[in-house]
């Protein structure tokens, strides 16, 4: 998690002061809960950085893990754009929608014997299309757990679970 923030600190500090970093934003989707008496769902983020003025949205993904490779994944992909139907809605600005993801490899061993580590990056940049599929999937995993979450509650299953032993 150190080398996260000290990587999204160092890259922030790299943009220009166009760039709006860690802003919380909120969106709200419509859904009638039988057993809490609410009328939405709310989902909240933090963009890591985008800019209205260059229409720019980036995403930073990090990992220490010697396993991590440069694929972008679905559930990273969902988040940045979310993120952009966020920011469009809000804006009314369409926006260049990436994620960069940096993680250290591996490469050999020094002559005290400590792993020599690079920096890897890999990048994705949405296209039109893949921004409303993966935006859409998002809204549609709320709905999926909301529905779920009130039926537990509408059974009670939640009540019914056992609380852990503590030793």
């Amino acid at each position: 998690m150190f080398l996260g923030a000290a990587v999204h600190s160092h890259l922030q500090s790299e943009l220009s002061e166009d760039f709006i970093k860690e802003r919380e934003i909120w969106f709200s989707i419509p859904y009638a809960w039988k057993n809490l008496g609410f009328k939405e769902i709310l989902i909240s983020g933090h963009p890591d950085n985008y800019s209205i003025k260059k229409r720019s949205l980036i995403e930073y993904k990090t990992s220490l893990s010697d396993e991590a490779d440069g694929d972008i994944h679905d559930h990273m992909k969902r988040q940045v754009a979310f993120y952009w139907l966020v920011l469009n809605r809000e804006t009314g600005f369409d926006f260049s929608t990436r994620v960069v993801k940096l993680w250290l490899k591996t490469v050999g061993m020094g002559p005290t014997g400590k792993p020599i580590q690079e920096l890897q990056t890999s990048e994705w940049i949405a296209t039109a299309e893949e921004k409303i599929k993966y935006s859409t999937e998002m809204v549609q995993r709320a709905l999926e757990a909301a529905s779920k979450l009130d039926e537990a509650l509408g059974q009670n299953i939640l009540a019914r679970q056992t609380p852990p032993k503590v030793i």
